[in-house]
């Protein structure tokens, strides 16, 4: 027996689950840094969305692959992730696209001879319409933006769905670079159904005041997730407590965690992975992942996932330019006890 989780450019949607004399019915996500082998490619491959266990979820990463190494667009790759559950076993494999899935007419609306970076994605229910949103940032402006696009299509209906084309978020950018954008909140856990009211902050990271610190803005209301985005909600984004001197970037939240890259003092070489855990009082200290996450090179843009019940552990997703790879910089997993709830 398996279980068997499809990735649709990045999303996983559970198959079947386990029988009650399979001999390991929990997934376990592997001990050890492992290379993303079925996503990489020669050219740089990171700053990744995360894969998600819901169907129809998409992983996005950024790739300069298209433009032979010139740019920087997003993109993402269909795979199949497959737990064995008689042997223990964990595979990754090609899959293909749903027929309704209309990712690439929206990652070409946002794709440009600019760089785009970060994506983050969610979809949720609007009055009886499916809408999927991803936000990114790109330089087009000589600096880093955040902005988002998205497409809504009614449900149980076989019509084409509305796209609409990217555009700012104002109340996050500046006129330095503003990037990696990711949602917060008491009960938020982001499996990519977003619920509003579970949403209280949006964080992201800025160099406006030099160096590359995170940052979070107040969220919370009544409007539409995209009517927020397009809107100005009269509120300033406030440098958190857990940055340094140094860069600190790549912000992910999911739960009570939050993880992100820096490069300060007592790493082990170029940007290293930090974890922080949420308290009463606010964000815990950072957690450096240590020597079996971290290398002496640079590794970047952490995302998280936990699906409870199917895996007894997260999926720690990152990119890194440690040697091994298949060029430049590739995205690698591991598995990590660290509490997401």
């Amino acid at each position: 027996m398996r279980i068997n989780l499809l990735l649709i450019v990045g999303g996983i949607g559970l198959l079947a689950c386990c029988h009650e004399k399979d001999k390991y019915p929990q997934g376990t996500f592997p001990a050890t840094v492992t290379n993303f082998s079925e996503v990489n490619s020669e050219y740089d491959d990171y700053n990744s969305d995360i894969p998600l266990i819901s169907v129809g979820l998409k992983l996005h990463f950024s790739s300069n692959r298209n433009s032979a190494g010139e740019n920087f667009d997003v993109v993402g790759d269909a795979l199949g992730i497959l737990w064995t559950t008689d042997n223990g076993t964990l595979s990754i494999h090609a899959t293909s696209l749903d027929d309704d899935d209309f990712t690439p007419e929206l990652l070409a609306s946002i794709n440009t001879t600019c760089d785009e970076m970060g994506p983050y994605s969610f979809q949720y229910n609007a009055g009886g319409k499916y809408r999927y949103v991803l936000m990114y940032a790109s330089d087009c402006d000589s600096n880093f933006n955040i902005s988002y696009a998205h497409y809504e299509k009614p449900f149980g209906t076989d019509g084409s769905p509305v796209m609409y084309p990217p555009k700012k978020i104002d109340f996050l950018n500046s006129s330095a670079d503003d990037m990696y954008p990711t949602f917060y909140g008491e009960n938020f856990i982001y499996h990519g159904e977003v619920a509003h009211e579970t949403i209280e902050k949006l964080l992201f990271c800025s160099n406006r005041d030099g160096q590359f610190d995170i940052y979070e803005i107040d969220f919370g209301g009544d409007t539409d997730l995209v009517g927020m985005l397009g809107s100005d909600i009269g509120k300033q984004p406030e440098k958190l407590a857990i940055s340094s001197e140094s860069n600190d970037k790549c912000p992910f939240v999911s739960g009570k965690l939050l993880v992100f890259t820096s490069d300060r003092p007592g790493g082990f070489g170029g940007y290293d992975l930090y974890y922080c855990l949420g308290t009463d009082n606010g964000w815990s200290e950072p957690t450096n992942f240590g020597a079996e996450v971290n290398s002496a090179y640079d590794d970047y843009r952490p995302v998280v996932l936990n699906y409870p019940g199917f895996f007894n552990n997260s999926l720690l997703l990152f990119s890194s330019n440690r040697p091994g790879g298949k060029g430049g910089f590739d995205l690698y997993y591991i598995g990590t006890d660290v509490a997401v709830y």
